[in-house]
């Protein structure tokens, strides 16, 4: 074999004479990983994010340093560091390092590939971080790409992906909340269909039809205030201003937010059951029988 020839070594060889071990994973969120080992700590893993994107864990270490390199896609690292949750967005080409001791996550967006450089420990250093994930778990996609930017730090009160959470409760509510009364209406309907034989069988239905829709009303009204209460807050933590912009759809009539369109459907419901309530209880009222 001329000198300039070279030699291919094999995975086991790499590991047992040089201490070099390669190994090749899909974590949990669908993430696939490309590790290269050495046994004094050193290590290089290429990432490649799952369809759609996904944080990892959130961690830190006593000793490791972190080198991340973005080849393809977006990452977002996000750090607590002053008290507060610090993310930032790489793009291809842009690198970052973590220090010992700084406790971060990662996001991968779809389509991204990340070069990973871990240096510095010599010992098992990884610890899990609950909290750092709850909060950075916590931030939709959209968000991410709303707060993260490319250039510069967005520094996020700690409190905002518990408002994150809050808000998207209440929107919930706002389309499960009239499901609910509406269906209850709808199987009370179906049974009265069955068994009233006369217009004053559907004197509970409409009673009962019209106490829903107030109750609809009210319900709605409470969770449009605290829904509103929400977006302020964000607004007033969110640098992009997409929450501002938010809350001002919300309170426009046209084209009318979910909440206006149930209140008005509650209303109209309310309204009509009423009129026709009144209306069976003076046409149909039964005949009294004179004493005799």
């Amino acid at each position: 074999m001329a000198s300039n020839d070279s030699r291919d070594i094999s995975c086991k060889e790499a590991r047992d004479r040089y201490g070099v071990s390669s190994i090749h994973r899909e974590m949990p969120n669908g993430e696939l990983r490309f590790k290269l080992e050495s046994r004094d700590g050193s290590a290089y893993v290429r990432t490649q994010s799952p369809r759609g994107g996904a944080w990892q864990n959130s961690h830190s270490h006593d000793h490791t340093v972190e080198t991340y390199i973005v080849e393809t896609g977006l990452m977002v690292l996000a750090s607590w560091r002053d008290g507060r949750l610090d993310l930032r967005k790489f793009c291809p080409g842009q690198s970052t390092t973590i220090q010992p001791g700084v406790r971060h996550n990662v996001y991968l967006r779809d389509h991204t590939v990340t070069h990973t450089v871990k240096r510095g420990c010599h010992e098992q250093d990884w610890k899990e971080d609950i909290e750092l994930d709850q909060l950075t778990k916590g931030l939709s996609r959209n968000m991410l790409d709303l707060l993260a930017l490319p250039s510069q730090k967005s520094k996020l009160d700690p409190r905002f992906a518990s408002y994150i959470e809050l808000y998207n409760n209440l929107d919930n509510l706002i389309w499960q909340m009239p499901g609910f009364l509406m269906a209850a209406i709808g199987v009370l309907a179906a049974v009265l269909a069955r068994t009233a034989v006369s217009a004053w069988g559907w004197c509970p239905l409409l009673l009962f039809a019209f106490l829903v829709s107030v109750v609809g009303i009210y319900c709605t009204a409470r969770i449009r205030y605290h829904h509103c209460l929400a977006g302020a807050k964000l607004g007033d933590m969110d640098p992009s201003g997409y929450f501002g912009a938010r809350c001002e759809v919300i309170r426009r009539w046209w084209p009318p937010s979910a909440h206006h369109a149930f209140m008005s459907l509650f209303g109209v419901l309310g309204l009509v059951a009423l009129v026709a309530f009144v209306y069976i209880l003076w046409f149909y009222h039964p005949p009294t029988t004179p004493i005799k």
